[in-house]
């Protein structure tokens, strides 16, 4: 992954496997991923929501095999039924205009999605929906003063997020 690159920026799920041990790992942020919902949508007046709740709302996922169809197959297994998947996209910023539309509801990442009018997020309880932002590098190259710059601003601008 890193072969080409001295940084890559990459997300997982919390409980996902580590990254392989041929390159290093520097945890950036934990970002929750929150359910976005449009405006006026029955759910929106509630401050968290809960897998029971959700569950029978169409939903926008993530293609097989990506990371955040694991949360939403947690809300099935939750909820003790299987959700309904409208659409599958792999980009949040289409998924959000989706939710927009009122095509369903999605997870998208609390603080690194730009998030348009008339859509809100709500955190999910009783269900673990983060992920882990990293910057792999490439070993050999981590003590070059372009790669130590580079970590310095993407721990700033992590730290900037994280508190709003």
């Amino acid at each position: 992954m890193t072969a080409a690159y001295d940084v890559v920026i990459a997300h997982r799920l919390e409980h996902t496997p580590a990254w392989p041990s041929s390159v290093r790992t520097v945890a950036l942020l934990r970002e929750p991923l929150d359910v976005a919902l449009p405006e006026g949508h029955p759910l929106s007046e509630r401050r968290r929501l809960s897998a029971a709740l959700v569950a029978d709302e169409p939903w926008i996922a993530t293609h097989t095999g990506f990371p955040v169809g694991a949360t939403i197959d947690a809300i099935s297994a939750v909820a003790g039924r299987p959700v309904t998947i409208r659409h599958r996209v792999n980009e949040f910023t289409v998924a959000v205009e989706l939710v927009r539309s009122g095509a369903g509801l999605a997870l998208i990442p609390r603080w690194t999605t730009p998030r348009p009018d008339g859509v809100l997020l709500r955190p999910l309880s009783g269900i673990s929906s983060s992920r882990r932002i990293d910057a792999l590098l490439r070993p050999e190259h981590a003590h070059r003063p372009a790669v130590r710059e580079v970590l310095t601003q993407l721990r700033a601008t992590s730290e900037r997020l994280s508190l709003g």
